[in-house]
């Protein structure tokens, strides 16, 4: 009798400290993300490992691991110098933490996976998911002064405040490229798809393997194979379809006489739809350049525009 009181108490004792520690895994996880859980059972239901320590947080179901402030920030104060350099862009780093979190961008791996119930967020930082967390809230609290449009996030109030203004900050320091982005994501992309020719995302139909630089690029290419035209124009039941939201938008420009894009050589001030078409309409109008030979075997055919150097491959190569 004695005994299995003793091992009941130990029972009791035992769920006493799960419980104890659920609690606290809930606080830690509150003071991380800065976001209260619904109900216990939303925490405990979701999570399978919550493991806070110095290292990691390790969530889900999936058990992937989130890298937090507690890596190993290593400076050398007495001469400044960047110890952790990047083996991809040869960019330097004076903490480790920073040099861990900058390797992600050149990789499509994304850890840091969203707790919420049946949410399948995934990115690659943990600032990100933090960010990310707020969407499942449902305030907005951050204003814009311009619109007055609001926002949940106050990274999205500042990422749409550039909407308003003509400031490009970030400049692409790779071989005097010196184009200029309004993002610093925008400028990330750009030297990751034009200089360094990241193609992580490939696409898996037969006999394609094309390669791109993005997911998005990879899922327009993908709608080819498919047939799949998911964006419909609706203006003056024209019903035209298209696989990119980007030409959907660039037609609708064409029905509403939208001109965005000034010629400024020679004063010509001609008005076109797209930057493409801009420099398209200076090569041929104003500089009489030709980009496009075919390099194929007695061949020696130009061409203005690259898809018409492509349709004449097709049709006689």
């Amino acid at each position: 009798m004695f005994s299995k009181f003793n091992e009941m108490r130990n029972i009791l004792k035992t769920i006493n400290k799960i419980n104890n520690n659920l609690i606290e895994r809930q606080k830690s996880m509150k003071n991380v993300f800065n976001f209260d859980f619904v109900s216990n059972n939303d925490f405990i239901n979701e999570l399978k490992v919550c493991k806070i320590s110095e290292k990691m947080i390790e969530l889900n179901e999936s058990q992937e691991c989130i890298e937090t402030s507690g890596l190993d920030q290593i400076i050398d104060n007495k001469t400044n110098k960047r110890q952790f350099i990047c083996n991809v862009c040869q960019k330097g780093f004076k903490l480790k933490s920073n040099y861990k979190s900058h390797q992600l961008i050149h990789s499509s791996d994304k850890p840091f996976v969203c707790f919420w119930p049946k949410c399948q967020f995934k990115t690659k930082t943990l600032k990100y998911l933090k960010s990310h967390v707020l969407v499942h809230k449902n305030v907005k609290k951050y204003e814009c002064n311009e619109c007055h449009k609001i926002f949940k996030r106050r990274d999205d109030l500042k990422s749409h405040e550039l909407i308003h203004s003509n400031d490009k900050t970030f400049v692409c320091d790779y071989n005097e490229c010196n184009k200029r982005f309004k993002r610093k994501y925008e400028l990330i992309k750009h030297k990751n798809s034009v200089h360094l020719k990241v193609r992580n995302f490939e696409c898996n139909e037969k006999d394609c393997n094309k390669k791109f630089s993005n997911k998005t690029r990879l899922q327009i290419h993908e709608r080819i194979h498919s047939g799949d035209k998911p964006f419909i124009c609706n203006q003056n039941n024209c019903k035209k379809r298209f696989n990119d939201k980007s030409y959907l938008n660039q037609h609708i420009k064409r029905h509403l006489k939208i001109k965005s894009f000034k010629c400024d050589y020679n004063e010509c001030k001609q008005s076109i739809v797209t930057l493409s078409e801009l420099k398209l309409h200076k090569n041929i109008v104003h500089l009489k350049e030709i980009q496009y030979k075919c390099n194929e075997k007695n061949c020696d055919k130009t061409y203005w525009t690259s898809s018409a150097l492509s349709n004449h491959k097709k049709s006689f190569h």
